[in-house]
């Protein structure tokens, strides 16, 4: 401050200084709020989050794969929404990330409300604080789903014609109707019988008939085989 000599009051001292740092805070508050409507307007989903999994920042992308709107999420812990048989792998799998590894990819499935199956890929950064502990991550990802039912159709397509052929079938192109994928996504996850129903819709003796259904074409005969064979077949998901 720089007191006026003739009147004594007292007025900011540099003020050409004060008005050039002013242009500068402007400028920049532009480019950032320029660089978050970029990041709202990409296709592919991008977030932000804490070590315990709390939303710190979604694009529209993101929050509308969800059905929700950004500001919904922002402050929740995406962790909620997995199923809670999958909640301490995913938590396990956020502590691999090291200061030299710092960068991991992976495919998720999720059965969605009203049993559809979706895909997604996934390309995470985790970053450091100076004591080498993670201070946040940021992930991107994009539905992959059309890919996955190409390479569903693919398998059914060759499954179909070894049976033709009279050939014996490859357990990796076993086909599953869309609602035997649907329980065999939920047999992974860790759901009864009981709770495969609900999920559903279904009777729980409509869920057993497709479930027997399901292990003739695994060649299996229980739930814990079933779920090593699908996870042999989708690795992604282990």
């Amino acid at each position: 401050m720089a007191r006026d000599r003739e009147t004594g009051n007292l007025h900011p001292a540099n003020v050409d200084g004060d008005t050039d740092a002013e242009k500068e805070i402007a400028r920049l508050t532009g480019v950032i709020h320029d660089l978050w409507q970029i990041l709202d307007q990409q296709g592919e989903m991008i977030c932000r989050f804490r070590p315990d999994t709390t939303l710190t920042y979604v694009n529209q992308a993101y929050a509308a794969y969800y059905g929700k709107r950004p500001e919904e999420m922002v402050g929740m812990r995406f962790i909620t929404m997995a199923p809670p048989a999958r909640r301490t792998q995913v938590m396990a799998y956020l502590r691999t990330f090291t200061p030299e590894k710092p960068i991991n990819t992976f495919e998720l499935r999720t059965v969605k409300a009203g049993g559809s199956v979706r895909w997604t890929w996934w390309r995470e950064y985790a970053h450091f604080a100076a004591d080498g502990s993670i201070d946040h991550f940021h992930s991107i990802g994009r539905d992959v789903t059309e890919m996955r039912l190409m390479e569903l159709a693919l398998a059914d397509a060759r499954f179909r014609l070894r049976r033709k052929e009279s050939r014996p079938p490859d357990p990796s192109d076993v086909p599953l109707s869309r609602r035997e994928r649907q329980i065999a996504d939920l047999i992974v996850v860790g759901h009864t019988n009981k709770q495969i129903a609900g999920e559903l819709g279904l009777q729980v003796s409509s869920v057993k008939v497709y479930i027997t259904s399901l292990f003739r074409k695994l060649e299996v005969r229980n739930r814990t085989q079933a779920a090593t064979r699908l996870l042999e077949q989708d690795p992604a998901d282990s």
